[in-house]
């Protein structure tokens, strides 16, 4: 079946009811424990749900894979990579700055979208990052870029599938301003961390 529009296939995908949902999450989740890029799980959200139901369903499926790549590293790989690293300089003091400042590290470094999501994921689970400090960093750090992604594909990504040749200006200005919040999103946790 060929979708001509984003809303024939987001017609076909109601269609399919509870299910559609939670097919998507499962697959995104596995997705990002295995390091499928976020990108794309958000991407997909926006096209194949929308704005509202989309930034839902990622978001739940993000903090399921981060969840759950936190928790195996620190339940099974945790003390087999401190007995091996507890001697080097640079992991000790990575130790010494999560143990001070854990929330902001996971904080920042999620809102920064520098390094992958599931290799982060993974990283804070080896070192003593504490559960809800995890936990509400990746959330909060996750948000901004979750909902600016997913409306950027929904804006942006509907208008390039529908064919449309050019821009209207008020998707250039949604564009832009997306563009500046996520730049805002990840600059104010470093404005925080600064103040503290």
């Amino acid at each position: 079946m060929v979708f001509q529009s984003c809303e024939d296939l987001r017609a076909a995908i109601s269609n399919q009811g509870w299910l559609a949902p939670v097919i998507y999450m499962l697959l995104a989740t596995l997705g990002l424990l295995f390091f499928l890029p976020r990108t794309f799980i958000l991407i997909m959200a926006g096209l194949c749900f929308g704005v509202v139901w989309g930034a839902l369903w990622s978001l739940i499926s993000s903090m399921l894979a981060a969840l759950l790549s936190f928790a195996m590293t620190k339940f099974y790989l945790r003390s087999f990579v401190e007995k091996k690293l507890r001697k080097r300089n640079w992991f000790t003091s990575l130790e010494s700055l999560t143990n001070k400042s854990g929330f902001y590290l996971v904080l920042i470094s999620r809102a920064a979208h520098v390094l992958h999501f599931g290799l982060l994921s993974y990283a804070f689970g080896v070192l003593n990052v504490g559960w809800s400090e995890f936990l509400w960093g990746t959330f909060l750090g996750i948000l901004p870029g979750s909902l600016i992604l997913v409306y950027s594909s929904h804006s942006l990504g509907c208008g390039l599938w529908e064919g449309k040749s050019h821009l209207s200006p008020e998707a250039i200005y949604q564009i832009l301003f997306s563009s500046l919040l996520l730049v805002l999103g990840a600059l104010v946790p470093l404005w925080i961390k600064r103040k503290k």
